[in-house]
């Protein structure tokens, strides 16, 4: 961590000493919970302000811990030295205790005389705290207020805490640290005013309001999303459009709401390679536990990546500055886009730095600036103010731009031109044949070193960029001119032949092509390489880069791309290659929907997207083609112009298609089209090229509702078919209702819509929608829209018995059934809808017409509350043995496994409490019958039964009829057997089954069951070793099944019978570990019960005796990356006791196993454990054992970074302490390992920051 010491705390004036006790005194507050309005500070140090620099005073109680004594503390700061003498005279002026002092004794309070010169020695820091404690019981309630006095080395460690502060102070000295900065070192390198932009030019990519937000509200919603710990925000736009001075913003206290503080903000440009990089200084800001907001302005994709990945649940909120968005960003991170400056605030701008302009000028400026701030203020400086600017042609301003006041140079031009061809290029291994700018310098008569040095004057210029060995023309307004320049006197056959020497080269031409899709040079190449025996010619052969490089020039010629795409949907190879078996699958959809944004390609595109999505799995989340094709049919952030009605036209020919997929796909896009909210921009092409936007936008409330009055009418339409159709349409629309109504007020549209449904269906789920939304939405609402919508609910309410259990039965929401308006808890909603429901039981058994009519969706499909409603059955039937017949009569229509059983449990349930005699004749009957005996080990256990029940169970088992999954149900009635049966019937299942998953959740249901958790039998403990001896332990990511075993273990391995089983066990375990069939991991409880029952057989199967046992010690490192130790469970006496049966194996072997360090508990350094002290007091030669432990402090490979530096300094520092050991040859061994240690992780470190700057960070 950047270390601050007392020398730095001296360097302050006073001012700025005082304000550094005030902010700090802030910090501790905000600690304890509190606000800062607590604290007050100001004024010179000798003014006369009663002696108080920085006063505190709260009321709520603050941490023991804290830097500030108590609730009323006065802090007396001074830049000068203190002496005892100092102190008297500063405490009585005039020989009497100031009144400011005294007043502290009323409510305890503290005094803090605070020095940043003078002497930190102990002896003198006593003698000035006992002045205080003199003074101070010279006062009749002294003895009520605490004191201190805190030099200059005390405010250092003070500083440390908050690691923000430590750039503030850096940046008061002068010190600024390696490319770090805190607020006031980072705002004043612009120093220049933020002028707000009143235009509306930032864009959220998961904000579902809108699709652009005005400046004051983007800056709001980002500092909102910075106040959430471990959040990544990723801030991006063209070069020179000002990302950088919109951060600044964020902690502009003249600036919207919600401000961010200016100490907690940590500043670095990446391009400025700030030492220690990022990934490791995030790191150390991680283990001080404090909140910060770590800017990283021009952060390559992968360092972003890295960061969100380490700053992921920690205090710190991340916000990195890029000129462009990766389509692979982390999911956690939200992107912001910042779209180039209206020319009013570029005008704005140049008025208020260049005074001597006149507006016209200002205004031609802004013109041809394209929004672009840096490229306006670099031509501002190139220009004359005696000039009429305003009537320069834009050729003319840019050869000023370029030249910006030095001579003319047409070979630095020619040069710009040559090397802007390429959206970026390394000046890497310049002198080999294959170098880049080698290939680059081919273009011209200039030789790669001349280039080079060219590309060095314009970098000076501020038209190049740097990172690493990359460099990139920008910003890139200038570089597409240049590059434009460059097409139209360069052979196009010559340009390609020269870059296609180099793959990357070749794609970063590709992508600078793309921001010149209107030229001819850029259509002539891209068709070049589209046409037969180019590049492209075969779609079905394109390797990755040539896919990205068509992905570029899409946006030069989409129709012929898409006639490209076409001839393959009418080809032979068709199926083959529209599939998501296609490795580029996403990709070329990406590619189509990029085309599909005009409206004249939207319907081809779609047409083959729709292709693409109907080979693909259902299922499939990532890089879903399906997910793609739904934005393209949401009224905003669809990114296509494609009219209303053209989008609808292709939901109607899907639906009304004679395939399935075809009529499923289209009923998804009708159901994404009327959504009204949670709208994300999902494709990874900047809205900045080729002048696009993200799509069609409804302009006004008008257009909006017309995009849904159209969808319902078609509705409509479906609906008066009165086919299958029309109920999944209905279904749909049931679900939209709260949102149709309560954002868009379509009352008009969904009264007609529900009237028309009424004529002829019951609208169930129309009915719970509109439950859902007076639920919910009534607030929200005025009197007249729940006055109607109260009638359209009356209209819907169920008329008929028919009606009736189709609400409470096939609803989705059965929750939402009642409570709608009564304010009920959950519990008495669902006991009102299950009563509910069983009363449409007993009214239905009475009519078995319209019971047969629902039997098959009740005992094949999905249904709430059947349970209940099977109650009411048993219950109303005058028959039950007949209705139990039409039961079984409807499910020999079907698969029998298939049938939801929760009707006949129900029904069996309550009629076991009417008639016992008839429910065991029926389960007697069901247990032979060629239909139920499948599924009669859940019907058995439907109800509490008696021995009978047990014997039906276990001649189920005998006769192998049903399934050994089917017995899985004995889990949810566990406590009617005995422990004597249970083991029985649990033996006879695994003499059955062939896995042991059904027997251990058996097993471990019973161990759950209250009162009877305290023992278990002797029957069941033989059980379970057979159970655990049958198990593979083979099975990986099943934490269930390993928390069950666990269980398992706890209970039956206890005692000095189960040592076999324990040590078969653990054989198993390593075994499959070393054959990596299995990590350790998969099993971490099942390990740390083994270590807890079994300690002795634990240390002897796992750590052993010989190194060849160590093969294991790879999987237990990663075991513990999981979860803590399992050798904690294992006193550190019996752990030494086992090791001197053989010392000169076993206590080198369980180094690798053992925790070497725990944490110190009163800060966050570590020691050496208990556990290995004991081990080096104990062993003969401790060399040997140092060095073992030694090896254990690094990482198994050497891939790791930023977290594993901080661990590892840690445990270095660790052992550095044991340089002060009485034992000389450990001390002597301590100093010499710490210094060979830090040289290692320097050396490492060194490595990943040259690795850094390895990757193409421009692209």
């Amino acid at each position: 961590m950047i270390e601050i010491t007392g020398n730095d705390i001296k360097k302050l004036n006073d001012t700025d000493l005082r304000t550094l006790i005030g902010l700090l005194c802030e910090e501790e507050l905000e600690r304890s919970n509190i606000s800062r309005k607590g604290v007050t500070w100001g004024g010179h140090q000798n003014a006369r302000d009663g002696g108080v620099d920085v006063r505190v005073k709260v009321s709520s109680e603050i941490n023991q811990d804290s830097f500030i004594p108590a609730g009323n503390t006065i802090f007396q700061v001074k830049a000068t030295d203190m002496p005892a003498k100092e102190i008297i005279k500063e405490m009585c002026p005039k020989g009497r205790l100031r009144k400011t002092i005294k007043k502290l004794s009323d409510d305890n309070g503290a005094y803090v005389i605070v020095s940043s010169k003078g002497s930190v020695a102990e002896p003198a820091l006593e003698n000035r705290r006992e002045a205080i404690n003199s003074v101070l019981l010279d006062f009749k309630k002294g003895h009520n207020i605490k004191y201190d006095f805190y030099d200059r080395n005390r405010i250092a460690s003070w500083v440390r805490s908050y690691p923000a502060l430590i750039f503030w102070l850096r940046d008061k000295i002068s010190a600024p640290v390696n490319g770090w900065q805190g607020y006031e070192g980072w705002i004043n390198l612009s120093g220049n005013k933020y002028i707000v932009d009143e235009k509306v030019r930032l864009f959220n990519n998961t904000k579902s309001s809108s699709d652009r937000l005005p400046i004051v509200d983007g800056i709001n919603l980002i500092r909102e999303k910075m106040q959430q710990n471990g959040l990544a925000i990723r801030l991006v736009g063209l070069s020179g459009v000002g990302k950088t001075s919109l951060v600044q913003a964020l902690f502009n206290e003249k600036i919207g709401k919600n401000l961010l503080e200016k100490t907690k903000v940590i500043y670095t440009d990446y391009s400025d390679k700030p030492e220690p990089p990022p990934k490791i200084f995030a790191q150390q800001l991680i283990a001080l536990n404090e909140k910060v907001y770590l800017i990283i302005d021009n952060c390559p994709p992968d360092i972003h990546r890295k960061l969100t990945e380490i700053c992921s649940n920690s205090l710190i909120s991340l916000l990195t500055v890029e000129y462009d968005v990766k389509e692979d960003l982390p999911e956690e991170t939200e992107v912001f886009y910042l779209e180039p400056a209206s020319d009013e605030l570029i005008e704005k701008v140049i008025l208020n730095q260049y005074k001597e302009f006149r507006r016209l000028d200002a205004r031609r400026i802004a013109e041809f600036s394209g929004g672009n701030s840096r490229i306006a203020k670099a031509l501002a400086n190139a220009l004359n103010k005696d000039e009429n600017i305003s009537e320069l042609k834009d050729e003319v301003l840019f050869n000023r731009l370029f030249r910006q006041r030095n001579e003319k140079n047409n070979n630095l031009l020619e040069a710009a031109e040559i090397l802007a061809l390429v959206y970026s290029f390394s000046i890497k291994n310049m002198e080999r044949k294959d170098s880049e700018l080698k290939i680059l310098s081919s273009l011209s008569e200039f030789s790669s070193v001349k280039l080079c040095r060219y590309a060095n004057q314009l970098q000076k210029r501020g038209l190049i960029q740097e990172r690493g060995q990359w460099r990139a023309v920008l910003p890139r307004a200038i570089a597409n001119r240049l590059a434009k320049r460059a097409l139209e006197y360069l052979p196009k056959n010559i340009i390609y032949n020269k870059l296609s020497k180099s793959n990357r080269l070749l794609r970063s031409f590709s992508r600078r092509l793309s921001y010149l899709n209107n030229t001819r040079g850029a259509k002539q190449i891209a068709n070049f390489w589209l046409a037969k025996g180019g590049i492209l010619a075969d779609l079905t052969s394109l390797d990755k880069i040539e896919v990205e490089i068509l992905k570029n020039i899409s946006l030069i010629i989409p129709e012929n791309i898409l006639l490209k795409f076409e001839e393959l949907y009418f080809s032979e190879q068709k199926n083959k290659f529209f599939n998501s078996e296609n490795d580029y699958a996403y990709e070329y959809a990406q590619i189509l929907i990029y085309i599909s944004y005009k409206a004249e390609y939207f319907n081809r595109a779609v047409k083959i997207l729709i292709l693409f999505t109907l080979n693909e799995k259902p299922n499939k989340n990532y890089k879903s083609v399906r997910k793609l094709l739904f934005c393209l049919f949401h009224i905003q952030l669809s990114g296509t112009h494609a009219s209303p009605e053209q989008r609808l036209s292709v939901i109607k020919d899907l639906i009304e298609s004679k395939s399935d997929n075809k009529v499923s796909l289209g009923l998804d896009l009708f159901k994404e089209a009327l959504k009204t909210n949670n709208f994300m921009y999902l494709f990874n092409f900047s809205p900045f090229i080729g002048n696009r936007d993200y799509g069609y936008y409804p302009k006004t409330k008008k257009e909006v509702e017309q995009w849904y009055k159209s969808l319902l009418k078609y509705a409509v339409k479906i609906i008066n078919s009165n086919d299958s159709l029309s109920r999944k349409i209905e279904e749909i629309l049931g679900d939209s209702f709260r949102n149709l109504w309560g954002n868009i007020c379509l009352y008009d549209e969904l009264e007609s819509l529900t009237q028309e449904i009424r004529k002829n269906n019951f609208w169930r789920s129309g009915l719970n929608g509109i439950n859902r939304t007076l639920k919910y939405d009534q607030e929200r609402m005025d009197d007249t829209a729940i006055e109607r919508l109260k009638k359209l609910k009356s209209l819907l309410e169920p008329d008929t018995l028919e009606e009736e259990v189709e609400l409470f039965l096939f609803s989705r929401h059965g929750i939402d059934l009642y409570g709608a308006d009564n304010g009920l808890e959950i519990a008495d909603r669902r006991k009102l809808v299950n009563k509910k429901a069983k009363s449409l039981g007993v009214r239905t058994a009475g009519n078995i017409e319209l019971l047969k009519s629902l039997l098959s969706k009740l005992l094949f499909e999905r249904s709430i509350n059947a349970n209940s409603f099977g109650q009411g059955l048993a219950l109303g039937a005058d028959d039950p043995e007949f209705l139990w017949a039409v039961f079984k009569s409807e499910i020999k229509k079907g698969e029998v496994l298939k049938c939801k059983l929760q009707l006949l449990k129900g029904f069996l349930n309550e009629l076991a409490d009417i008639n016992y005699k008839l429910t065991n004749e029926i389960l007697n009957n069901s247990l032979e019958d060629e239909v139920l005996a499948e599924i009669f080990p859940n019907l058995q256990m439907s109800y509490i039964f008696d021995k009978k029940g047990v014997t039906r169970l276990k001649k189920s088992l005998s006769l192998s009829m049903a399934p050994i999954e089917e017995y899985q149900s004995l889990t949810y009635n566990i406590g009617i057997f005995n422990d004597k049966d249970l083991a029985e019937i649990i033996q006879m299942i695994l003499n059955k089954a062939e896995n042991v998953q059904i027997p251990i959740e058996i097993f471990h249901s019973r161990l759950s069951v209250p009162n009877k958790n305290a023992e278990i039998s002797d029957n069941l403990i033989n059980t379970a070793h057979q159970i655990l001896l049958n198990y593979s332990f083979e099975n990986r990511n099943d934490h269930g099944l390993d928390f069950q075993i666990s269980d398992i273990i706890k209970r039956a391995l206890n005692n000095e019978s189960s040592k076999t089983v324990a040590k078969i066990i653990c054989e198993k375990l390593k075994v499959n570990s070393i054959n990596f069939k299995i990590g350790l991991s998969d099993y971490n409880n099942v390990i740390t019960a083994l270590a807890q029952v079994q300690p002795q057989t634990f240390l002897n199967q796992f750590i052993g005796d010989s190194e060849d046992e160590n093969r294991i010690n790879y999987g237990w490192r990663n075991l513990l990356s999981f979860q803590a130790n399992p050798l904690d469970q294992i006193d550190n006496q019996l752990i030494i006791s086992w090791c001197e049966e053989n010392k000169k194996d076993r206590y080198l072997n369980i180094i690798g196993f053992i925790d070497l360090f725990e944490k110190d508990k009163e800060d966050d350094s570590l020691r050496l454990s208990d556990l290995a002290n004991l081990i080096i007091n104990n062993v003969q030669d401790k060399i040997e054992i140092l060095e073992k432990i030694s090896k254990n402090i690094m990482p198994a490979t050497w891939t790791w970074s930023g977290s594993e530096y901080v661990v590892i300094e840690k445990r270095i520092k660790a052992i550095g302490e044991l340089k002060c050991h009485q034992n000389q040859e450990i001390a002597i061994w301590a100093k010499r390992k710490e210094i060979e240690l830090t040289q290692i992780i320097e050396k490492e470190k060194q490595k990943e920051r040259e690795q850094d700057l390895l990757y193409p960070a421009f692209e």
